[in-house]
């Protein structure tokens, strides 16, 4: 009776220590001889999303480092450096606050619609973003254009001539896939001074 009040006291204390590491974020699985725990990965992407996003639950539970938020104050308290890409979900375009994506620093992080193709649409007409004013450039009838599928980059370059800034955007029309955008953003990650 009192060994069976032991193994019983010691199980409780080994799932009291136990289970909350299980439900930890760095929690990947079983490795040999037991439960293995993941090296922290630094986030390379913090997702904003209003539903399901662009990316199956399959993908991105392949991709710890990319953090996925649901609000914009969440992506706000997160993206606290330079060395991150910000993603926006096309659905959740209309969260994004465009004045703070455009302020000092986190104008200089790669910025990434998911869901859209044509960059002009993505960041002029679904985000409204711009340097220090709105994109301008051609009408287009977006009716008669493709937008879907894809994701595009903004990105801000030094320019030589004089102390500013350009933009330079780009669209992808693929299927959007968490490596294909990391193939993007990864080199531009820390570019711009």
């Amino acid at each position: 009776m009192k060994r069976a009040l032991l193994i019983l006291l010691a199980c409780l204390l080994a799932s009291t220590l136990l289970f909350p590491a299980l439900l930890h974020p760095s929690f990947r699985g079983r490795g040999a001889g037991g439960v293995r725990f993941a090296a922290a990965l630094k986030p390379k992407a913090i997702y904003l999303v209003s539903g399901q996003g662009q990316f199956s639950a399959a993908e991105l539970s392949q991709h710890p480092e990319v953090v996925i938020v649901h609000t914009f104050h969440d992506l706000q308290a997160l993206a606290t450096d330079t060395d991150i890409a910000l993603w926006i979900d096309k659905d959740a375009a209309q969260l994004a606050d465009s004045a703070w994506l455009m302020q000092s620093p986190q104008r200089l992080n790669p910025l990434v619609v998911v869901g859209y193709n044509q960059a002009l649409y993505a960041f002029r007409d679904a985000l409204g973003i711009g340097i220090g004013a709105p994109i301008s450039g051609p009408s287009v009838d977006w009716s008669t254009v493709r937008l879907e599928p894809g994701f595009s980059i903004w990105v801000l370059q030094p320019h030589r001539a004089v102390s500013s800034y350009t933009a330079a955007m780009q669209g992808y029309d693929q299927a959007p896939a968490v490596e294909a955008i990391f193939a993007v953003t990864d080199p531009l990650i820390g570019s711009s001074p």
